[in-house]
């Protein structure tokens, strides 16, 4: 379960750093 909480996390970690790169774009 864990494993797949920080995979989630990762995921979003990542997803949110794109976000912020389209905006800063």
């Amino acid at each position: 379960m864990l494993d797949k909480l920080e995979q989630k996390r990762q995921e979003w970690r990542r997803r949110c750093q794109t976000d912020l790169y389209w905006f800063a774009k």
